[in-house]
């Protein structure tokens, strides 16, 4: 996500360790960032196609920014 001005996106699946019995709630959320200094640090990060046994973090910008390195926590809570 380091070239570009356009909108740019990167998909991550997640597999949990355990299979849920019902679709859980999932909260992802920025944990550390490596970028250029000297731009707008426009970032998202939703998860997103979530099921009983994973769901897929994505994370996008777009503009001018660069983005080197990225690092997301997430916790997904529910009935095992």
């Amino acid at each position: 996500m380091w070239s570009g001005d356009c909108d740019r996106s990167v998909e991550v699946p997640v597999t949990f360790s355990r299979v849920f019995s019902e679709v859980p709630q999932v909260t992802a959320s920025l944990s550390g960032i490596d970028a250029a200094h000297d731009q707008n640090l426009p970032i998202n990060v939703v998860p997103q196609k979530i099921s009983r046994r994973g769901f897929t973090i994505n994370l996008s910008t777009w503009g001018e920014t660069h983005i080197a390195r990225a690092s997301v926590s997430w916790q997904a809570m529910g009935p095992a």
